[in-house]
């Protein structure tokens, strides 16, 4: 299962620009991203590569609406750069818009995700900053929306903001994120959680006992 990474903000603010630096900097080490925009408003599959032609059966909108989704459908549909075979897309072909396919339902996006999860290491959700876009709701449930609000703070700061405080609650956020995401995990291996706790004790239990008699044999030496 890969790692979903949600990237939200402002329109125009560079979001599939950051995304495409982004799976570029994860992939350095040849480990598999694929960049998914469903923002049928902004094709993007003709301005990542325009000098490609792409038929429309290439198109994310094919497979959102399909009648069954799965990890073979969402592979044959996924198009890799040539520059970066490692880094691959799925967004809406040249000419489509809103209105180009029924409306998105959220268990089949959720389903899509789950499916397309399976075929790399990252998976990069670009997401409009439109929210009656269902896409976008439902990668913000699927992903991890900090790195948006990350970007989101780093934007107010290029605009001379004062964002102190703004990223001061970020870290605490995170810190909740860690801690909630360490108690999934230690629940995951009941078992292996107390064997741990257990040596813990033990080992705390040595040391308070290593402590007391020092102090006990230092005391007895004063009598003597």
């Amino acid at each position: 299962m890969s790692k979903i990474i949600t990237v939200w903000g402002n329109p125009g603010c560079g979001k599939s620009m950051f995304c495409c630096c982004l799976a570029k900097v994860l992939t350095a080490n040849k480990d598999k991203a694929l960049i998914i925009n469903a923002d049928s408003s902004t094709p993007m599959l003709p301005v990542w590569m325009p000098e490609r032609i792409l038929e429309t059966d290439a198109s994310i909108g094919n497979v959102l609406t399909g009648l069954e989704i799965n990890t073979a459908l969402v592979a044959e549909r996924v198009t890799i750069l040539k520059e970066y075979p490692f880094i691959g897309v799925m967004a809406y072909a040249a000419g489509e818009n809103p209105f180009s396919y029924p409306e998105l339902k959220y268990d089949k996006i959720k389903l899509f995700i789950a499916e397309a999860s399976k075929l790399v290491d990252y998976i990069i959700l670009d997401c409009s900053s439109n929210m009656l876009n269902f896409f976008t709701p439902t990668a913000n449930r699927v992903g991890s929306t900090m790195l948006s609000d990350i970007v989101r703070g780093l934007i107010g700061t290029l605009r001379g903001d004062d964002q102190q405080m703004y990223f001061k609650m970020l870290v605490f956020d995170m810190r909740q994120i860690e801690q909630n995401n360490l108690k999934k995990e230690a629940g995951k291996r009941p078992k292996q959680m107390q064997k741990y706790s257990m040596m813990m004790l033990f080992c705390i239990l040595l040391i308070y006992v290593v402590v007391l008699s020092v102090e006990v044999v230092g005391s007895l030496g004063a009598f003597f």
